[in-house]
This record gives C-alpha cells, structure tokens and sequence, in this order.
C-alpha cells in the first residue's frame, strides 16, 4: 500500500455533536452522527487542512475539514464509475495543465455574446470535456468556504489525484489551505487498497458510533434508533458497491476521440495567442 496517499479521519465525539433543528424540535441521524475531521495526505501535500492564515482569519483553531464525513463519502464515491475508466496518455500527460489551460481557452472567446458563448461552450460544442473533467472525475466540495476541486484521472496502471482551489482566496488575499494545488501520480492498486482501507476504518468507527448513539438516552432529541440501524447497514451496503466499481469495466463507457479532438482544438486555438 501506498503511504504517502492516504485519507484520515477523526469522529467527533457523541455528546458533542450538535442535534439539528430548534429548540423545540431537536434531531438526529445518521449523517449527523457522521460530524468529524477529515483530511488526505498526497505526498508533502495535506488536502483539507486549513492555513494559518486561515485560522488566524477565522479566529477558529480547528485544523482540518470539519463536517459530516459522509458528505465527503458520496461526492467522492460517486466519482468511482467514471475513475475505473483510463484515460488517453495524451490527456493524461496534461491533467495538471487542464484548467489553466481551459481557462486561457476561455478568455479567448469572452468577447463573444453570452447567449452565443454559453450555447456553444456549455451546451454543445465543448460540454464533453467540461463534463468529464469538472462533473464526473471530480468534485467540487461546495459545501465548504473556498473548497477545492478534487479529482482523480486513471491511465493504465497508474492514477493522479488532483485538487485545486487556488483562486478561491480568504478576503485578504491568503490562501485558504495549506496545499492550494496539486497533483499525486500513484499506483492505481495502491489507490484502491487505500480507499478501502478508508472505508473499512471508517465503517468500524460507525459501527461504534451507531452503536453508542443506540444506547443512549437522548432525551428530547428525537432519534429513530431502528432506522438509524436499518440505514447504516444500507449505507454501509451502498458504498462498498461503489469501491467495487472501481474494479469493473467502466459502467458509461467515454468518446475518448471525441473528447481528444476538443482537447486538441484548446491547444491549437492556444497557440494562436
């Protein structure tokens, strides 16, 4: 197994975890019970941590991706039937280069109208590429202020895990994260023992965490204890179905030629510059 990429966890503690709702009608679930600290080491790099420009902005000494973990779960997991697909080596070369690439790309039709643009870039012509690189090998962590793009790109035997949020700044012009960008080449065995890895660890951590929440006496928090059962064997199901994915023929099946052809239109229309 790869070390040097690996996807860290901490589950806040029970009595903790903020139920959700108002006074009057507090609650409890599953994802709520997954509420905890997440990062990834990618080399030298750790996705997911904050600066200390950004603790220091924020008044706030929490080091890492604090929110429900499961959160990070579906969006990544639901990467998992388009990352089993491998890449062309051309466009697998130029992973690190496709959004700066892109975004010259784009600046030289920004003079076209907005309906004209829109139409042609987002709906038509280029939408295949955008589709595959920003909406189906990567996501985009919305959920946090300024968080990164993440994605993973497979070619062959090998995979690049990729993030980038390097635009999305703190109002004082300092970097969000510690790594604003990046790119880690491993072995895409080694990717997919340590996603399991994750998983398998994660899910013994839920075991206990459902369990405890089970045995509690919550008081006027409502907690649906045999349904938060019933749905963390689900969840539990579910996820490892998508990790299997990983090691089957890829399920939608790409245009490779056609999305090479748009990425070679990019480059020629670069070099025009």
């Amino acid at each position: 197994m790869n070390h040097n990429f690996q996807i860290h966890f901490q589950l806040q503690e029970l009595d903790k975890i903020v139920p959700w709702g108002d006074e009057n009608h507090l609650s409890l679930h599953w994802y709520g019970l997954t509420d905890g600290l997440l990062w990834i080491t990618a080399g030298n790099h750790t996705v997911y941590e904050y600066s200390q420009d950004a603790i220091n902005f924020w008044n706030d000494d929490i080091k890492y991706n604090n929110y429900q973990i499961s959160r990070f779960l579906q969006d990544f997991s639901a990467t998992f039937p388009f990352i089993c697909e491998s890449v062309p080596k051309n466009i697998y070369d130029n992973i690190e280069n496709f959004v700066p690439f892109t975004d010259k790309w784009k600046l030289l039709h920004e003079d076209l109208p907005d309906d004209v643009f829109d139409t042609w870039y987002f709906d038509e012509a280029y939408y295949p590429l955008i589709e595959w690189f920003y909406q189906q090998n990567s996501f985009d962590s919305g959920h946090l202020t300024g968080g990164p793009q993440i994605g993973a790109f497979r070619c062959g035997d090998m995979i690049k895990f990729w993030w980038d949020n390097h635009e999305r700044t703190l109002k004082n012009g300092k970097n969000i994260w510690t790594a604003p960008k990046g790119c880690y080449e491993m072995q895409y065995a080694d990717f997919i023992a340590e996603v399991q890895r994750f998983y398998t660890s994660f899910f013994q951590a839920m075991d206990v965490q459902v369990q405890n929440a089970v045995d509690k006496n919550w008081g006027n928090i409502q907690l649906d204890k045999p349904q938060l059962v019933k749905e963390h064997q689900t969840r539990k199901e579910g996820f490892q179905q998508k990790i299997q994915s990983l090691s089957n023929p890829p399920a939608f099946p790409r245009d490779w030629n056609q999305i090479s052809a748009l990425w070679k239109n990019c480059l020629d229309d670069l070099k025009k510059i």
